[in-house]
């Protein structure tokens, strides 16, 4: 009895001291981060765009008009309609709340990470560690994104909310919470796609009056024709070069397509002067090889969704993981500041029991972990900019995003199968 008492308290004791030397690493790097973003106007950071779409929105103006010098792409109307929060106060004050506000969400997305992947699944590796490794790991994420004065804490917290919701049995907060994430960045839409395929009758149903919702309020705040104009306007000036196959490959894109372009495409030198194509050819062989690619990546996706949903197999944290991940790899752009859902994708799998595996997966899972290491812990200001610069332009994160995706699909139908023997459903 007094053994099992002291080891309580000490697995009590060390989650407290990983959590407050958590908070100081965070402190830390915020003071590192707030330096950084003071040296950048707030109207070059990715913040200027929104605070613009949002004076826009308020103002009756055109949308998707913005300045040459705004950094950032357009973003949907329903995105310009919340925007408007943060027209209502001065630029430079909205971004400095936006600022402190993406801090605090860091412990949110680690707190709601954790609590779904334990849920899911409790014969995983419970430690502490796994969570502070992960977090370590996906932080340079998290401040590239703070440093850009982005949203993607914002969208990641509202995915977790729409899991979390779902698990609960909350159905309809869960399509609300995908559906409002889609609304303003889109790439959040493979979870609605998730919620239709994978979801209990109702939550997909639920999906119908939230996209209603998110297409509506836009048009009523601003008029039926300024709203009709703005939809037309975002298809045409924002999402149609990408349905045309436009693939941007700079280094900091690490997406499918961007991996393939870099991969097979000669770009000018004052774009990639420290890496070459390892395997020259022409663009129209590259945009088979994208689509191709694409193509693959896709219906493998579906394909191990419909798999699990015929099988009436029960939610994993690896299927929600490759939903994050599929997101990424298919998304016309993927900045670093998008890739703090890693954080998720990470602790999946640092969670796992590696020694129940077997020698083949095990090897796999070690092998992933490196991968993990290499992303997690390097970056300009660690490895100087020829090397990180040549670690994005060879889309080592990209590579690992991939490895990441298949283990994320041999692991979901894994576990299923596991399950299935513990419950008698097969021998």
């Amino acid at each position: 009895m007094l053994k099992r008492l002291l080891r309580r308290d000490l697995w009590t004791a060390g989650r407290v001291l990983a959590g407050l030397a958590l908070l100081l690493l965070l402190l830390v790097l915020w003071r590192v981060s707030a330096v950084r973003g003071a040296r950048e106007t707030v109207v070059h950071s990715d913040f200027g765009a929104f605070w613009l779409q949002g004076y826009y929105f308020l103002t009756g103006r055109p949308l998707f008009d913005l300045p040459p010098h705004v950094r950032g792409p357009a973003y949907p109307p329903f995105a310009a309609m919340v925007f408007q929060l943060f027209a209502l106060l001065p630029l430079p004050t909205s971004a400095a709340i936006l600022y402190f506000v993406n801090l605090l969400l860091v412990p949110v997305a680690a707190y709601l990470t954790k609590g779904i992947v334990d849920k899911l699944h409790p014969e995983r590796n419970r430690a502490a560690w796994p969570l502070v490794v992960a977090v370590i790991l996906s932080l340079q994420f998290f401040l590239n994104n703070m440093n850009l004065i982005q949203l993607n804490e914002v969208i990641l917290v509202l995915c977790l909310l729409g899991i979390k919701a779902y698990l609960d049995g909350n159905d309809g907060w869960a399509a609300l919470a995908f559906v409002s994430a889609a609304a303003i960045k889109v790439v959040p839409a493979v979870f609605v796609g998730w919620l239709i395929l994978r979801g209990r009758r109702r939550a997909a149903l639920a999906v119908i009056p939230a996209a209603a919702a998110c297409l509506a309020l836009p048009v009523v705040f601003r008029g039926v024709d300024a709203g009709v104009r703005d939809l037309a306007e975002y298809q045409t000036k924002v999402l149609s070069q990408f349905e045309r196959g436009h693939v941007i490959s700079s280094s900091t894109n690490q997406n499918l397509g961007a991996l393939v372009y870099r991969l097979t495409v000669p770009a000018p030198d004052d774009i990639n002067r420290d890496y070459r194509p390892l395997f020259p050819t022409s663009e129209r062989t590259a945009a088979a090889i994208y689509g191709t690619a694409f193509a693959v990546v896709l219906l493998a996706f579906v394909g191990n969704l419909v798999a699990l949903r015929l099988r009436h197999a029960s939610v994993t944290g690896f299927e929600l993981a490759s939903v994050f991940l599929a997101g990424h790899l298919l998304s016309g752009i993927t900045w670093k500041a998008h890739l703090v859902t890693l954080l998720f994708t990470f602790y999946c799998f640092l969670s796992i029991r590696v020694r129940e595996l077997g020698r083949r997966l095990r090897v796999f899972v070690y092998v992933l972990v490196a991968m993990m290491f290499v992303v997690g812990l390097t970056g300009r200001d660690l490895v100087g900019r020829v090397v990180q610069h040549r670690i994005d332009g060879y889309s080592v994160i990209v590579w690992t995003e991939i490895l990441l995706f298949v283990g994320c699909l041999v692991f979901s139908q894994r576990v299923t199968r596991e399950r299935e023997v513990a419950s008698g459903a097969l021998p």
